[in-house]
C-alpha cells in the first residue's frame, strides 16, 4: 500500500483564466476567498517517516513556488485518504512569518528548522 501526499496549490496561478462577471467581463479572482485547489501526488512509499522525509524534500526544494503552501501538507495511506497527518506546525509567528518546524514539535515555533526536533 502507498502513501498520498496531499499539497495546497493556489486557484489563479500565472497564466491560468480569469474568472467571467456579467457580459463575460474578466474579474479578477481574489486569493483569499477564492476556492483552493489541493495536489493529491500518490508515491510508492510505504511508511510515514519516508513520505514525511519526502514532503519536507519537497518543501526545501519548491518553498520559491508561492502558488504552493507547504505548510498545509498533509499525509494520508493510499486506501485512507480520509485519514490525514500534519506535516508541519504552520502557525503564525509574531514577524508574520509561519513556523517551519514539525507539527506537534517541542518548544516554541520557530522559522528556521531545527533538525532536533
Amino acid at each position: 500500500m502507498g502513501s498520498v501526499l496531499h499539497l495546497w496549490a493556489a486557484l489563479a496561478v500565472p497564466g491560468s483564466p480569469a474568472k467571467r462577471g456579467p457580459a463575460g467581463v474578466a474579474r479578477p479572482v481574489d486569493p483569499m476567498t477564492a476556492p483552493r485547489w489541493i495536489i493529491h501526488l500518490p508515491t510508492t512509499l510505504t511508511s510515514l517517516d519516508e513520505v514525511t522525509a519526502l514532503a519536507v524534500a519537497l518543501r526545501d526544494s519548491l518553498g520559491h513556488v508561492t502558488v504552493v503552501d507547504f505548510g498545509e501538507t498533509t499525509l494520508s495511506e493510499e486506501d485512507a485518504q480520509f485519514l490525514r497527518t500534519r506535516v508541519f506546525c504552520d502557525a503564525r509567528l509574531d514577524d508574520a512569518g509561519r513556523c517551519r518546524r514539525p507539527d506537534a514539535h517541542d518548544g516554541p515555533c520557530a522559522m528556521a528548522i531545527d533538525s532536533g526536533s
